[in-house]
């Protein structure tokens, strides 16, 4: 007495999950980049001009970022596997992983770090030189930050709900 079993479905299932995989992971990063651009957003317009250029020099790095695949040691199991990762100029910023997600805002003009922070004000050079008082930090980034990682989780929950519709996930 013989029987078969047929397997279609349980296999079509396996691909249809790796593929979503493949889909989540592109949905945490660009999900990360909107969040990116929303700081930016918020940031332009608390940041003080006199000429405009640090204003117009908040930036979110994107040109740099590839996606690849590394090898990873698990901490848990300690036996390797690889995992897809973005890299940009030669430190992974997502990890394809799930505990760590990073995306770099920037801002090249040199003083950006003096106005969200604050900095001793000095007058006069070489011997002459004397600091007469502080300038307080602005804040600019780090209030923008804060707003939007207030926002995350409303946010994550809605188009974690849309990408699950997108995929015939029922939760």
């Amino acid at each position: 007495m013989g029987f078969s079993v047929d397997f279609s479905e349980l296999e079509q299932l396996v691909n249809d999950m790796k593929i979503t995989e493949k889909d989540f992971n592109q949905f945490l990063y660009d999900f990360l980049l909107e969040m990116a651009y929303r700081i930016i957003a918020k940031t332009k317009p608390k940041t003080p001009v006199d000429t405009g250029a640090l204003r117009n020099a908040w930036a979110v790095e994107t040109d740099k970022v590839t996606e690849k695949t590394v090898s990873r040691k698990s901490k848990r199991t300690g036996k390797k596997k690889d995992v897809s990762a973005f890299k940009q100029e030669g430190d992974i910023i997502v990890s394809g992983e799930g505990k760590t997600l990073a995306v770099v805002l920037s801002n090249p003009m040199e003083y950006a770090t003096d106005i969200e922070y604050g900095h001793r004000i000095v007058v006069g050079s070489g011997e002459n030189k004397r600091e007469v008082g502080w300038f307080d930090g602005v804040f600019m980034l780090r209030t923008s930050i804060d707003a939007i990682q207030a926002q995350m989780p409303l946010r994550y929950e809605k188009a974690f709900n849309e990408f699950c519709k997108q995929h015939g996930i029922e939760r």
